[in-house]
Formats: structure tokens, C-alpha cells, sequence
């Protein structure tokens, strides 16, 4: 053996074991040498032997390819050409060898470096794609794939290598072979994970295999969830955008701000390395307050805030509060001050003046929410804040007096949001046990002010006041507290038990009806030089229209008088009282007098005291029509109606004798509302009425209001149901629970006579519906219902608008609130009429207004009958139909829908002009409210009745 065999000897052995070492390692760099060729450079910290080596690729154990590597001064380089790659296997792994003689050793690198163009571990070639990478063990490896197979795009690598921020876009950077493919097909997608809600956008090629494409934020609604990145070809192909910087997507937070609050927007990359996008909504938390108190008007507070939004690399700066209204959207902007602690807290303070938010000239019960605002990366951004205790409420209460006692503070809703509330003081009030002890009513249970404490006997003036409902004439007596150690909301009422016993004799010097009377049981509290109302009631009731929980009878001057205790709707309660005359009494009780079902009796009626509605057309109709028929109709011996109907003949006064014997007699009830309104005694104690005929005529179509005409709300419910369609019927069956055949479509009675006498004088009628929470003169006078009507009549544009055209406006309340039409009638001018009920028929007024408004009245549906126009103002819609409506407000309100006065005038001025000519699309609406628009209504309704086989 020579020298140089020898040396060469010597020099394998060192390889061999140099390249045998577990724990050497290469740095290998990559470069796009120009020619359409890879060129690798390794290298070592150690020094490398001379001697020949060669590149090996090799997929499992098989060599798919190997190249000669050239020393070159303390480097090996090897060229490996792009036409190799297109003979790798498809999405198979292949793997570096360095081989020399018969060693093999598997290319293991300290340090991947990249090429200085950034683009030679992804290798874009023809059709296809090489990336090379290292695995977890940190050995050299590369993947092929073909992405277009027969002009058919399967795959498409991507790389995103920039997220830039900025005000107003976001922008991608990155790499695709957008050599390969036309970058006109190329789009950027945007999709919501959940709801699949995408949108789109151009992608520009920037050079090479880079491309570009930015996201306005004016372009882009993002909501809550995940947002996921896409590229879509030609189309129809998506492809997940790929990132494999965590870095770079860490630091994009960025907000996208709302009409309320900002979503916090984070780019994450998912498990398989694709793009992502997730919308927060976070929250401040106040979770300290060191000092908060009130002083008049002004609240001052002092504390500590913090969110995960302070523990990010943003910078926030010019912090203040905002209080958004929840009724308008309007914003109050509060300067807050802030400084920043070692923690990323915040300490801050802050005063506000109430005055600055309360709306004196308007609505009185207002919420606000409370949100702190912020400039992040120069967006304003915005947050709820949160607070997890009540402790707050006592502390920032501020009470006053404006027509009512009114008080604001801040509270957590149930949700922990901070919120403002603004209120009139309330009653909050429980009968747990209610009953008749001969002539005693006894009452027992708890009433107190909401947030007033009430520690000591004395703290508090409390009533119970007994209110006739037709003259408002009471009986006031003392409600003394009694100790009950009641407690709600971390609030301490001790005092606010109750238990009174009422002589029920001491009402009789408040009616004033020769039969019926209804009366009100209201607690009243006096605080602070003002009095607080709320009617008696209970939080937990069974409520039926024609039931009552206890009943007495007395007898008082010569009469025996029948009350019964019951509920409202509502849960409150009310007393009821049926006065008779000995002998009408023992007619009433006596069992003699049977119904003979050879010979019918029917009786009609509407409200006690009232001739005008769908009874009086009725019953009308059938006097003229069948005279013959023992067909009467009730009416109270002391209304002013009796003049409209005394004429026909067939009338019986309201407890009666002649009345109470045709009752017990009668085979068929027939009304517009209650039938209890026009029977002698409650329908559970008449034989007749149980075993009879109950037919409901209606008093309106339905469909708007949430009604207490359910089936289940009756003892004795009724046997027949009038509509005016198929649509009402439906409702009628699948909503309020009669059966199919226990509903006729027949149209209301009254709508006869719209067609037969319709007029059109120069007159606007405005006739709005009630309110159930107005009852009281100070509640009435403090509403929003008043100010809004008051305001409109006196509205200068509609007065000029009055004295133009020569039109006489008539206001007409609803029946339930001609009780303060006195409020009203210093309101009367030359063109404008204050009328009562005693001064017109409802239909009179129909027939000869040219322009209806109203706010929810079924009785626009007998304008619109009539193609008439109609003017709907609805500013209190959400509270009005807070237990829901029965159809959509398109389907049910035929007419202009207007929620200010300023735009009420606008659609008067719009159909004076026009005429008072109705509007083509709601004569097409109107065919899903009435199956009939003709003169027959009262014919079918008879039919019904005569056919009913009840």
C-alpha cells in the first residue's frame, strides 16, 4: 500500500466516522441559481474531509435521484435541476443523504437558511410545486406535488408573508403560483365559519409568485365568530390560505366598530397552519370602586378597570365614557380619567352630571348603557363595561321631582352589563291571600317603593285607596306596615307586610249606577311631598274573564248588593258590585223560571252603557229584518245611547226585572265584548247562559295586540267566534284555541253600513286606542301619550295647514280614556273638536272623516273597508306590544307607519293634496284582511247563528 492509499485509507475512516456522529449537524443554504436549477451550499463548523461525497434523495429506502457534491473552500455544493422534481412522487416525503463510499447518513441540519429572494425552499415549476422543510428532528426534507392536473387546479400552495394593519384596510402579502395560473381568477374570500356569510376580493400579482390583496373595512361587516381565509380559482375552487409565521399574526390585532360595541378582531393560525380570523366580543370589567357618591345632580366615582384587551401590545389612549340611549341610539359622551398600572389596569375617575342626560321634554323612563371608548392603532374602539355587584345602585341614586317623583342610578343587568336606568319610582307590590268575611274584605301581603328601604314602622306613609272607575270617587283608608323582615335586591323592607280588613258596606256611598259599579284597589305611598299609585294585585294569579276568587252579598237601604272579588288581565284586583231590589233578587236566585227551547229569546248587547258598535248593528238588523224574532237588546237604564236603539223596540234596562227574567229565559248571548257586560248576575250562576248559544261578534279584526279572548281564559268560553277572513280564522284556531267549527268568517256587523252611507266632508279624525297603564290623572298627565297628542294638536304647520284647506280636525280618545278628555279640551279651535262620548257615534265620524289617525285601533280597519286613508302613529310601538304582536305591522297596519310628529304632519299634508285618495298598494294589501268588502256581513253573521246547532 502506497502513501496515497494509505491517506485515502486514513481520510474514509475519519469520514466515516465523522458522518457516523448522532450530533454533528449542517447549515444548509438554498439559491435560485437563475437557470432553472436549486443549488445547495452546506456547510459545517467542523471541519470537512476531502473527499468526493454525493447528495442523495431517496424516498423510504429507494434512491429516486442523487447528485455529486463539489468542494468548494470549507462548503460542499450540489445542483439539484427544476425538471427533477416533476419525476418525484406525488405528495410523497423524500429525504436527504449525504453518501460517501458505502456510508450513508441522513442530512440532518442546525440551521435552514433562506435564500436571499425568499423563494428557494418553494419551488414553483411547469405545474409543479417542491417545498423543502425540516422535521421535527431537524432532518432535511422535500414534498412534490402536481397542483394542475389535466388543466385542473387540485392544489394550490400559498404562503402568506405579511399582515399589514392599517386605519382603514387590512392587506395580505404573500406567495402562490400566480405564474402558473391567470391572475384575474385569482380572488381573496372571507368566510364566517358558522353562518358561511363570505365576501370577496381582487388579488394583484405583484412579482414572480407574489401576490397582494386588501380588505376594506367600509367593505366588510365582520360579526361575531371565526372568519376564515380562502383563495378562490376560476370560481369554484377554495383554497385555505396558509401562514406559518405565528409572529407576524399575534401582533394584527385590529377593531372593527358597531353601532354599539367594537369587535375585537385577532388573526390565529389553526393546527394545519391556515388563516384565520376571530371577532370578540370583550368587555372592561370595573372591578374595584374606591369611592363613589352623589351630590344634587352630579355622580362622582372613582376606581379600577381592567380587561384581556390590556394585557395585548396595543396602545389605547383618549379613554372616555359613552351612554347610549337604548330608545333613540343617541350617544353621551362622559370625559373619563385614566392612569395605567403595573398590572395593565387602569385607575380612573370620572363625574356626571344627570341633568345633561335626563329628557325632560320627553320619555321619562330611559335606559342607557354604559360603554368605555378608546383610540387603539387609530380606530376608535368601544366596550361594555362590566360590574358584578349591585353595591353600585345605592350609591349613584339621585331622586327628583318632575310631575312625578322619578329617580336615576346605575345597576348590572342580569347580564353584569353597567347600565343606567331612569323611572318614575315604583310600587312593588304582592296580595298573598285575599277573601270575603261576610261583609269584610280581608287583605294580607307586602307593598313597598322599589330601592326604599324601609327599616323602622315610621319611615313611610302608606294606603289603600277603593276607587269607583266611572266617577273616581274613593274610600282612602291608612295601610300601616307590619313587620316582615322583606328583603330584595339586597334591599331591607321590613315593614312592608300589610294586613287590613275593608268593611265593603262603606262603597256604597261611592256608586252611583242604579246597578252595576267596578272599583279599583290602589296602594298609595306619600314620599318626599309626592304620592306614589300602583293598583293591588298579586305576582302569581290564575286569570279568568268570566271567574272570581270569593264573592258576599249584603244587603244595604232596601237592596241586596252581590260583590265580587276579581282579577284583571293583569293580575290586579277589582271589585264588582250588582245592586237589587228585593224582588229582583229573590226573580234572580228562584229556579222557577226555565229557557223553553221551542220558543228562542236572544239577547244583544255591547258594552254596559253603549248602542253604536257591532251590537247595535246587529241588533238593528234583525229588528228590521225579523221583527218578529224575540230578539232584544241591554242597555243600562241611565246611558245616553238608549236614544239609538229605543226606536226599535225589544229594549230591556240592565237589571231588570223584565231584564232578568228574558236572561234566564234566553236561549242565545250574543255581544260585541263581554256578554257578562249585559247580564243580570255573573254567566256561572245562569242556568240559561251555561246551557246557551255564545256568540262573539267583535268589536274589531285581530291581529295586532296580544288579546285575552283565549278559549282558556273563559269557564264558559263561546260557542261561535265572527271574522272577517281566513287569515283571521287561522289565528283565531292556532292562537287564542277554538276549534275550526267554532269560527264563522262573516265580517263585523258595522261594516254594513260603511258602504251604504259613506261621505267624505274636509275632516281628519284622530282616534287613538288606550293605554292599560294609564289609569290616574298624575300618571296620564306625566305620559308620553299626552305630550305626543297635545304636541300634535298644537302643532303650528298643521294648524296653517287647518286654516289653508278649510279642514276641521276631530280628536276623538278611546272609550277607556274619555275619563281626562278635560286635559284636552283647552286644545279646541276653529278647525279643531274635542269630542266626547256622549257627542257623536263612533260611526258617524267614520262615515264622514276623509283621513284617519290613529296609533294601533282596529278601527282603521273600517277605514280601510271603506278605501280610505290612514295615518298610523306609532312612538311607543315596543311598549304598546311588549307581550308581542299577533301578526307582522305590514300585515296589520294598512296605511303610512310614522313615528314622529314631524312626519304625521308630512303624510296629513301628503293625502290633503292628493285629495285624500287611498294608496294603490294598500287597496291590494287590504284582500288578506277581508274575505268580503260588500253589504252582507250582518246576513251571514244571522245565518250563523240560525245554524249553529250549539
Amino acid at each position: 500500500m502506497n502513501l496515497y492509499q494509505k491517506l485515502v485509507q486514513i481520510a474514509t475512516g475519519v469520514v466515516h466516522k465523522f458522518m457516523d456522529s448522532n450530533t454533528h449537524e449542517y447549515n444548509v443554504e438554498f439559491f435560485n441559481d437563475g437557470n432553472n436549477n436549486i443549488s445547495l451550499k452546506i456547510s459545517s463548523n467542523s471541519r470537512l474531509p476531502l473527499i468526493r461525497k454525493y447528495l442523495v434523495l431517496k424516498k423510504s429506502d429507494k434512491i429516486i435521484a442523487n447528485y455529486q457534491l463539489h468542494r468548494e473552500s470549507s462548503h460542499y455544493r450540489a445542483k439539484i435541476p427544476y425538471s427533477d422534481f416533476e419525476n418525484f412522487p406525488d405528495l410523497e416525503k423524500v429525504s436527504f443523504f449525504i453518501k460517501s463510499h458505502s456510508k450513508e447518513n441522513q442530512l440532518v441540519v442546525k440551521e435552514l437558511l433562506n435564500s436571499p429572494d425568499n423563494s428557494a425552499h418553494k419551488i414553483i415549476h411547469n405545474q409543479f410545486f417542491t417545498e423543502v422543510y425540516t422535521t421535527k428532528n431537524n432532518a432535511l426534507v422535500m414534498r412534490t406535488t402536481k397542483f394542475i392536473k389535466k388543466n385542473v387546479i387540485k392544489k394550490l400552495p400559498n404562503l402568506v408573508e405579511n399582515i399589514l394593519v392599517s386605519d382603514n384596510y387590512i392587506r395580505l402579502d404573500g406567495w402562490a403560483p400566480v405564474n402558473s395560473i391567470p391572475i384575474n381568477t385569482i380572488t381573496l374570500v372571507v368566510r364566517h365559519r358558522k353562518t358561511n356569510q363570505f365576501y370577496e376580493f381582487p388579488v394583484t400579482k405583484l412579482n414572480q409568485n407574489s401576490w397582494a390583496s386588501t380588505v376594506y373595512y367600509e367593505d366588510i361587516d365582520i360579526n361575531e365568530g371565526t372568519w376564515d381565509f380562502f383563495l378562490l380559482v376560476n370560481g369554484s375552487g377554495y383554497f385555505r390560505v396558509k401562514c406559518k409565521n405565528s409572529s407576524l399574526v399575534e401582533s394584527s390585532t385590529f377593531i372593527n366598530s358597531t353601532e354599539k360595541e367594537s369587535g375585537i378582531n385577532s388573526f390565529y393560525l389553526t393546527k394545519y397552519g391556515s388563516l384565520s380570523l376571530v371577532n370578540e366580543r370583550k368587555w372592561i370589567e370595573l372591578s374595584t370602586i374606591d369611592s363613589a357618591y352623589t351630590k344634587d345632580s352630579i355622580f362622582i366615582m372613582e376606581g379600577v378597570i381592567e380587561s384581556d384587551l390590556f394585557d395585548t401590545a396595543q396602545v389605547l389612549k383618549e379613554f372616555q365614557i359613552e351612554l347610549r340611549n337604548r330608545r333613540t341610539g343617541k350617544y353621551s359622551l362622559v370625559p373619563l380619567d385614566v392612569q395605567r398600572n403595573l398590572n395593565n389596569s387602569y385607575d380612573i375617575s370620572f363625574s356626571l352630571d344627570y341633568n345633561n342626560i335626563i329628557p325632560f321634554n320627553e320619555s321619562m323612563n330611559s335606559k342607557w348603557d354604559v360603554y368605555i371608548s378608546f383610540i387603539m392603532n387609530g380606530k376608535l374602539g368601544r366596550l361594555r363595561v362590566h360590574y358584578l355587584s349591585d353595591a353600585i345602585t345605592k350609591l349613584s341614586r339621585y331622586q327628583f321631582h318632575h310631575y312625578n317623583l322619578h329617580q336615576i342610578y346605575f345597576y348590572s343587568t342580569i347580564q353584569k352589563n353597567l347600565s343606567i336606568s331612569l323611572s318614575k319610582l315604583t310600587i312593588i307590590r304582592n296580595v298573598e291571600n285575599c277573601i270575603f268575611d261576610k261583609e269584610k274584605l280581608l287583605l294580607k301581603g307586602y307593598a313597598y317603593i322599589n330601592t326604599i328601604e324601609w327599616k323602622n314602622e315610621n319611615d313611610l306613609k302608606r294606603y289603600i285607596i277603593i276607587r269607583d272607575r266611572q266617577t273616581n270617587k274613593e274610600l282612602k283608608l291608612p295601610l300601616e306596615g307590619h313587620l316582615n323582615y322583606h328583603e330584595a335586591n339586597q334591599h331591607q323592607y321590613y315593614y312592608s307586610g300589610f294586613d287590613i280588613s275593608i268593611d265593603t258596606r262603606d262603597l256604597n256611598d261611592l256608586s252611583t249606577s242604579s246597578f252595576d259599579n267596578t272599583f279599583d284597589l290602589i296602594i298609595q305611598f306619600d314620599y318626599q311631598g309626592g304620592s306614589l299609585e300602583k293598583k293591588v294585585g298579586s305576582q302569581d294569579f290564575q286569570y279568568y274573564r268570566d271567574g272570581h276568587l270569593d264573592k258576599t252579598t249584603t244587603k244595604y237601604n232596601n237592596l241586596y248588593i252581590l260583590t265580587y272579588l276579581r282579577y284583571t288581565p293583569f293580575g290586579n284586583l277589582k271589585l264588582e258590585t250588582l245592586k237589587y231590589s228585593e224582588e229582583n233578587y229573590n226573580l234572580l236566585t228562584s229556579r222557577h223560571i226555565q229557557p223553553d227551547t221551542t220558543n228562542e229569546i236572544w239577547l244583544i248587547g255591547e258594552r254596559p252603557d253603549t248602542a253604536q258598535d257591532t251590537g247595535y248593528h246587529f241588533f238593528k238588523y234583525c229588528r228590521e229584518n225579523y221583527p218578529d224574532l224575540e230578539i232584544y237588546y241591554v242597555i243600562s237604564a241611565d246611558s245616553k245611547d238608549r236614544t239609538n236603539i229605543e226606536h226599535l223596540g225589544n229594549v230591556l234596562y240592565l237589571g231588570s226585572t223584565e231584564h232578568i227574567k228574558k236572561t234566564k229565559m234566553a236561549t242565545t248571548f250574543i255581544g260585541s265584548h263581554e256578554l257578562e257586560y249585559f247580564l243580570p248576575s255573573k254567566g256561572n250562576e245562569l242556568p240559561s247562559f251555561k246551557n246557551g248559544k255564545r256568540v262573539f261578534l267583535q268589536h274589531g279584526i285581530l291581529g295586532r295586540k296580544k288579546v285575552e279572548y283565549d278559549k282558556k281564559n273563559y269557564k264558559i268560553p263561546f260557542n261561535l267566534v265572527c271574522v272577517s277572513s281566513s287569515a283571521e280564522k287561522e289565528l283565531v284556531v292556532n292562537e287564542l284555541g277554538y276549534n275550526e267549527s267554532e269560527v264563522a268568517i262573516t265580517g263585523l256587523s258595522r261594516f254594513d253600513n260603511l258602504l251604504k252611507n259613506n261621505q267624505k266632508k274636509k275632516e281628519i279624525l284622530v282616534i287613538p286606542t288606550w293605554r292599560e297603564w294609564l289609569y290616574s290623572g298624575d300618571s296620564f298627565l306625566s305620559s308620553e301619550y299626552f305630550k305626543r297628542y297635545k304636541n300634535l294638536l298644537q302643532n303650528e304647520e298643521l294648524h296653517q295647514l287647518l286654516e289653508k284647506y278649510d279642514i276641521t280636525l276631530n280628536f276623538f280618545p278611546h272609550y277607556r280614556m274619555q275619563t281626562f278628555i278635560e286635559h284636552f279640551e283647552a286644545l279646541s279651535t276653529k278647525h279643531i273638536n274635542i269630542i266626547g262620548l256622549a257627542d257623536k257615534k263612533v260611526q258617524d265620524l267614520l262615515l264622514e272623516s276623509s283621513l284617519m289617525i290613529t296609533d294601533y285601533s282596529s278601527v282603521s280597519f273600517d277605514f280601510n273597508y271603506m278605501s280610505k286613508p290612514v295615518i298610523f302613529y306609532h312612538f311607543d310601538f315596543d311598549k304598546f306590544f311588549r307581550n308581542g304582536i299577533l301578526r307582522s305591522p305590514e300585515d296589520t297596519f294598512l296605511g303610512d307607519i310614522r313615528q314622529t310628529e314631524t312626519s304625521v304632519v308630512e303624510s296629513i299634508k301628503k293625502y290633503i293634496t292628493a285629495n285624500f285618495e287611498e294608496d294603490p298598494i294598500i287597496s291590494k294589501n287590504k284582500l288578506g284582511v277581508f274575505d268580503n268588502i260588500d253589504t252582507n256581513n250582518n246576513k251571514r253573521i244571522f245565518n250563523e247563528i240560525k245554524n249553529d246547532k250549539k
